[in-house]
């Protein structure tokens, strides 16, 4: 698989994000506006097909916050890849709670490799306190769906909030360890200007 000779860029499909996380609102909304904002499938489509044929690019990430705030639009531009017999490897950023079967499936055979899934917490009074809006058994089944269709998973990890102790900051950090996650990033909670943790 990684034999596959990849030259890659980044790509911004979409801004705006519509989830209330303490530690990006509301600047986020203050920046980007209130609205989730896409750019067309075709306008995507032909973006990608432009970058191939200058630069022979064959692989993007798409950097928008949440990849799958609009899974119509992300179901298009699948159907559009497949129909069109594209094989450009890509990957995206979004949340569990955006994650279904139907769409990872199409995602799979649209030439998605890898996901990278906003986690944060394996703790539930932790993913309450950042208003994750999510439960932990979700990130479980997310998981479980996107290794079903052999997608491989990127989790992003957050330590230090006010609520953590020693013992959950660890259970976090077993669970990334153990679980079918294949890259795990952890970073320090920083309380950024604009935002509720501020």
């Amino acid at each position: 698989d990684y034999l596959f000779y990849v030259k890659g860029t980044s790509l911004i499909a979409s801004r705006g994000c519509p989830f209330d996380c303490i530690y990006c609102q509301p600047i986020t909304k203050k920046l980007f506006g209130k609205k989730f904002r896409k750019h067309t499938v075709n306008q995507v489509f032909s973006k990608m097909d432009e970058l191939n044929k200058k630069f022979g690019i064959n692989s993007f990430f798409f950097h928008d916050d949440t990849f799958l705030v609009d899974k119509v639009w992300v179901k298009n531009l699948c159907q559009k890849l497949i129909e069109e017999k594209r094989k450009y490897r890509w990957i995206c950023n979004t949340r569990v709670d955006t994650i279904s079967e139907d769409i990872i499936k199409l995602m799979a055979k649209a030439n998605c490799k890898e996901i990278r899934l906003g986690i944060e917490s394996i703790d539930q009074k932790v993913l309450n306190f950042y208003k994750k809006g999510i439960k932990v058994k979700k990130i479980n089944e997310a998981i479980k769906i996107i290794k079903k269709h052999k997608i491989k998973i990127f989790g992003f990890f957050m330590l230090g909030s006010p609520l953590e102790t020693k013992r959950i900051m660890w259970k976090t950090i077993k669970y990334a360890i153990n679980s079918d996650i294949n890259f795990a990033r952890f970073s320090i909670l920083v309380n950024m200007p604009g935002t509720y943790l501020s």
